[in-house]
């Protein structure tokens, strides 16, 4: 039974707002973060279907979030995202990369449940082969609308 739903933060909940950009989000946001005139919502745009389904959701699972890095402690980003993830993992912070599977050990034993419990879900494949690897459930995020109909699916 999943009982914690593990999301990625870049593209997944978070996108850069010129549809052509194709590189990492972190990047983005370090290239840009310290010009004088930066404004967070002119360069990212949040997934908000996804963040109010989740809003919705708060208590009927544990809602954890796997980020690679720190754009997460951007002042507009911790408002957005408050009270809905009762924990945020960087893997910058474990000193691994979310494509190395042992990151998702460390993940289990530290949310204290077992890799079944948890359904993953990222954008990237190298980082979803990873977690299968350890028996993470996961989902290969594309839009918003496949996965709201899985997490359904999950809260029958």
């Amino acid at each position: 039974m999943i009982r914690v739903l593990l999301f990625d933060f870049a593209r997944v909940l978070l996108f850069p707002k010129d549809n052509n950009y194709s590189g990492k989000l972190n990047d983005l946001y370090k290239a840009v973060k310290d010009n004088n005139s930066f404004d967070f919502e002119s360069n990212f745009h949040f997934n908000e279907e996804l963040l109010e389904y989740l809003r919705n959701i708060k208590g009927e699972f544990r809602l954890v979030m796997f980020t690679s890095e720190n754009i997460q402690e951007d002042p507009v980003v911790k408002e957005k995202l408050n009270g809905i993830f009762e924990e945020v993992i960087s893997a910058k912070e474990l000193f691994l990369s979310k494509s190395d599977p042992k990151v998702y050990g460390l993940i289990t034993s530290k949310l204290g449940c077992s890799a079944d419990e948890i359904l993953f879900v990222d954008d990237s494949k190298e980082n979803i082969r990873s977690a299968v690897s350890v028996g993470i459930n996961t989902h290969l995020f594309s839009n918003t609308h496949d996965l709201l109909r899985i997490l359904e699916l999950l809260r029958d």
